[in-house]
């Protein structure tokens, strides 16, 4: 029996793993006692440990390896990717490879893209304040400050001209302390010690790719590399992102004709091949520009996040997840070729957050209540789930958006199935559109106390 070890933070809707062989999870002992409890129903070994930056999580990985006879491990967390894949290299096993840092360090990954010939946004390294100064100097403004180390959107911050840059760094730096002390995205040393890239904004535009301003400027392709080889499986439409870089939605299929997705996948392909990964998946993101151009905005060793693997089964029947996890544990398996032809309908996510979809503040922030029914906004022929944002309990008030915070900003996430994708999207367009009339029309109601005589 196959010995597969998952690093953390445990990822739920996943059980596959645990058809693979013996389940251990490694996860930090700060855990919240729910999640411990989920990942108590599929772990066979639970390994709480205690961890502060990188180097402990990836010699706990390679004690657990030891100890344990591990064959494979793997991660679905882009904060756990270099520990995992670094420990997994280091004992001969199947993973991203040595060259993982060009797949995490945003630094690392333009330089690659730009040596390759990718097309890329001018960028410069921002490590300390006379850094940033230099580069606001020499780049077109405005361009957006990164944590090289970042992801999900988090601690962005668009930098204008005439910004106080002193302010803007320490502002910066301060939060990235901030979720470091809290180790509330992982362990990251890049947080502890801030480290920034500043990238000129990329020009984007639709109008030589869709018909109308219904689908973002942004599309991602989503993929497996398999023993350096790359295997494009599905391209992904978008949204507009909420500001300044939340997505806010999806659509599986892409809603572009193959035409058009063939060029946006050998794209994609010259990134991935720039970054030299040995076996891993793929989530590659772009913009799309005038006149048919593109340019990369970053390439990912992992699955893509928010739901997306899920759409690609829905919808294709091909479980990134499952081939993944066989290709690391030296399986052969067969990737099926670049998927455009849905087999299953069309399926995709709206997040919910407190943004109106012009970008406005919610004028009020009512009680989450996890009974929420949208049966009567969707056509019936739409299905849904809801998934609430760990922050979220019962009564508790919606937040305010925050833009530094990215996908943290996260009320819900409802995944959506549909059998064309005009329904899809007439069903997403509802939820973004009304999210906040729903909401407060279901606002959470304290129970009212029983009478007693």
């Amino acid at each position: 029996m196959s010995q597969v070890l998952v690093a953390p933070p445990w990822t739920s809707g996943c059980p596959e793993f645990k058809a693979l062989g013996k389940l251990h999870v490694l996860y930090s002992d700060t855990l919240a006692k729910s999640k411990i409890e989920a990942i108590g129903r599929h772990a066979d070994v639970q390994l709480a440990r205690p961890f502060g930056s990188e180097a402990e999580l990836e010699q706990h990985i390679l004690e657990a390896i030891d100890s344990y006879r591990i064959d494979a491990v793997l991660t679905l967390d882009e904060f756990s990717i270099g520990p995992v894949s670094r420990s997994a290299h280091e004992r001969g096993l199947r993973g991203a490879g040595p060259h993982i840092h060009l797949a995490r360090n945003k630094w690392a990954m333009r330089n690659a893209f730009e040596a390759a010939g990718v097309r890329n946004p001018r960028f410069r390294r921002v490590r300390n304040l006379h850094d940033l100064e230099t580069a606001a100097a020499d780049l077109r403004l405005p361009a957006v400050l990164k944590p090289t180390e970042g992801a999900a959107s988090i601690g962005h911050t668009i930098l204008r001209t005439g910004d106080n840059l002193q302010i803007v760094w320490e502002h910066g730096s301060a939060f990235l302390h901030t979720l470091a002390t809290g180790r509330t995205v992982g362990a990251i040393e890049g947080f502890s010690e801030p480290e920034f890239i500043l990238e000129e904004f990329i020009e984007a535009s639709t109008a030589s790719w869709y018909d109308d301003a219904t689908f973002g400027d942004l599309v991602s392709v989503e993929g497996l590399v398999v023993r350096g080889v790359y295997h494009p499986i599905a391209v992904t439409s978008k949204y507009p992102l909420a500001p300044p870089f939340t997505e806010v939605g999806q659509i599986t299929p892409c809603v572009l004709p193959l035409a058009k997705q063939l060029p946006i996948v050998d794209f994609a392909r010259r990134a991935v091949d720039a970054q030299q990964l040995d076996t891993c998946a793929t989530h590659t993101e772009m913009k799309l520009q005038a006149n048919g151009e593109l340019c990369m905005v970053e390439s990912a060793a992992r699955t893509p996040g928010a739901l997306m693997t899920r759409q690609i089964l829905e919808v294709f029947g091909v479980d990134m997840i499952d081939l993944l996890s066989r290709a690391l544990l030296g399986e052969t398996i067969d990737v099926p070729a670049l998927q455009y032809q849905p087999v299953h309908g069309a399926a995709g996510p709206v997040a919910i957050i407190s943004l109106t979809p012009g970008g406005e503040p919610w004028r009020h922030y009512p009680r989450i209540n996890k009974a929420l029914d949208l049966r009567s906004y969707l056509n019936p022929a739409v299905e849904f789930e809801i998934a609430w944002g760990s922050d979220y309990e019962d009564g508790e008030p919606v937040k305010p958006y925050d833009p530094k915070l990215g996908t943290p900003n996260y009320i819900a996430n409802v995944f959506l199935k549909a059998p064309t994708v005009e329904l899809l999207i007439e069903a997403q367009q509802v939820l973004m559109n009304q999210s906040e009339h729903i909401f407060a029309a279901q606002s959470w109601r304290p129970a009212l106390a029983l009478k007693t005589t």
